[in-house]
């Protein structure tokens, strides 16, 4: 059986975590939701938003479906193999809606949207992100158009802090820090 549902971001005039949170716990009930305030990407994957050839990233969390926390998340890019402390804020995204889909029932054109070339490439990336996904597992698909604006670049105060590169921990939904 496929399962495919769509929380459209576009209309809502006021932005309201907790609603969006409530939709979810009425749509999925046996899972959690679980509100995201940022992106990491690798900064490949960042490259192919700034060239227009990506316009949604796929986001898996065990056991929950994901809303975002504000209307516009940070983005922020990291090197491959590189620790997501050393992430730096790219830019900006604003989120026009949010599909959530099992495993078994992405396809080509999500791929393509994601920035990959096939459903098998995109499987790929995000069992090499995630590590193994079931057929029945759900993603959060976030479908977003950059704002266009860079990030506040704040001016290091202390010698410490002019050597050092910026670094954001985040806490994830599973209690590890990023």
């Amino acid at each position: 059986m496929r399962f495919e549902y769509t929380l459209d971001l576009a209309g809502r005039h006021a932005w309201q975590p907790q609603a969006l949170k409530g939709e979810l716990e009425r749509r999925f009930p046996s899972l959690r939701s679980v509100g995201r305030s940022r992106f990491v990407m690798l900064t490949a994957l960042a490259e192919l938003v700034t060239a227009n050839r990506k316009h949604t990233t796929i986001r898996y969390t065990p056991h929950a479906v994901e809303f975002p926390c504000e209307s516009t998340l940070p983005l922020f890019v990291v090197e491959k193999g590189a620790s997501h402390l050393t992430a730096r804020q790219r830019g900006e995204l604003r989120i026009a809606r949010v599909q959530y889909k099992n495993i078994k029932d992405l396809n080509d054109q999500d791929a393509v949207s994601d920035g990959f070339r096939s459903r098998h490439e995109l499987l790929t990336a995000l069992q090499g992100f995630y590590g193994p996904l079931k057929p029945t597992d759900f993603v959060s698909i976030y479908h977003f158009v950059p704002t266009g604006k860079q990030p506040n670049v704040r001016v290091a105060t202390s010698r410490r802090a002019r050597t050092s590169s910026a670094t954001v921990r985040t806490q994830t939904p599973q209690g590890t820090t990023i």
